[in-house]
């Protein structure tokens, strides 16, 4: 861009040093309208071109390595013709380069591992949140439930057990194995259906004392599944 250089020590540009102009001159006083010239731009166009001018303009070069080279003659006979040259090189820009690309993946790469890690991490955080959540809930339904059922349990042996004192002692061992099933039960974290359905079936048979035949329980399970968690 019209920056005069000192070709013999001017031989390296930055990739945006890349607009050069190379300003030429061939003296022939007999007639100087005969000269002519004749250039190549190696790395950049293989022809010769020949020209009247004094100047050559190479805008936009891309990056890489050239040689301008320079005759000149007064019969347009450039085969014995001495030759100028002069070698340069335009650098490639930092961001084109293998290296800060390969940085730049690593970095995007790193960056996209770190949220998704710490995306997961949240969310783990967040269901964890809402397990201990659940469990405590759990915990104080129970706790409600358990003096609630067992009261209305002691009211309706209360009332069976001086009409009927067989049913009456079968329903203690009920209520007995239906509480002793809770104790065994309520630490796992997870148990069989076989598991849950005989609690369920002491729970009902409680429960059918009391409301007779009001409260029902109809079951449809395959063997297959009472193994099952």
């Amino acid at each position: 861009f019209f920056n005069p250089i000192d070709m013999a020590k001017k031989k390296y540009f930055n990739y945006d040093e890349n607009h050069l102009t190379f300003d030429y001159a061939g003296l022939w006083y007999a007639d100087p309208g005969a000269i002519s010239y004749q250039y190549q731009l190696e790395g950049y166009g293989n022809d010769w071109i020949n020209t009247k001018d004094h100047v050559v303009t190479f805008p936009n070069l891309p990056p890489g390595k050239y040689t301008f080279h320079l005759k000149t003659s007064i019969n347009n006979d450039f085969r014995q013709s001495p030759q100028l040259s002069y070698s340069f090189n335009i650098s490639t820009a930092f961001w084109k380069t293998a290296w800060f690309r390969i940085l730049a993946l690593l970095l995007a790469g790193y960056i996209t591992y770190y949220f998704v890690n710490t995306r997961i991490r949240l969310i783990q955080f967040r269901q964890e949140k809402e397990k201990q959540k659940l469990v405590s809930q759990l915990e104080v339904l129970k706790n409600q439930l358990n003096p609630h059922f067992l009261f209305n349990s002691f009211n309706t042996l209360m009332n069976i057990i001086d009409k009927d004192k067989q049913m009456a002692m079968d329903f203690t061992e009920k209520l007995s194995d239906f509480y002793r099933e809770i104790l065994l039960l309520q630490d796992k974290e997870m148990v069989s259906v076989q598991e849950e359905i005989n609690l369920l079936k002491n729970y009902v048979y409680l429960q059918q004392k009391r409301f007779g035949n009001n409260f029902k329980l109809v079951l449809n399970v395959s063997e297959d599944h009472l193994r099952m968690y």
